[in-house]
This record gives structure tokens, C-alpha cells and sequence, in this order.
């Protein structure tokens, strides 16, 4: 695994350039990766109920 660290930015503009020197210089699996540890941190914040959808029909109309 690699090395975790904090980084500090004095400007946007330095933080974008930072990132997009990082993509210029990483492997698509390395891409991958970081992809897949968002989208991980993203669904253990944002559980989903369920993948079930109810349509309830009021008065002849019908609503998601």
C-alpha cells in the first residue's frame, strides 16, 4: 500500500496543477484504484435503502 501523506496547496489553481500532473503520471490501474477508493468512501457515506421503486397512482395520474 502506498504511503499516505498530507499535502497543502496555497491556491487552487496550484492544487489542479498538482492533480493533473499526478494523472499525466499514473497507470490506468493506478487510476483505477483511486476511482474505486472513492466511489467505497462515497456508498459508506451514502447508503442506499434499497433498489426497489414504488409507483403509487393517484386520481388516474402516476407518480414515481
Amino acid at each position: 500500500m502506498a504511503e499516505r501523506k498530507i499535502k497543502f496547496f496555497k491556491t487552487f489553481e496550484e492544487q489542479e496543477e498538482y492533480h493533473l500532473d499526478w494523472m499525466r503520471n499514473s497507470t490506468p490501474k493506478e487510476r483505477f484504484i483511486a476511482l474505486y477508493k472513492m466511489q467505497q468512501f462515497t456508498n459508506a457515506l451514502h447508503k442506499q435503502r434499497s433498489d426497489k421503486r414504488t409507483i403509487i397512482i393517484h386520481h388516474g395520474y402516476s407518480r414515481p
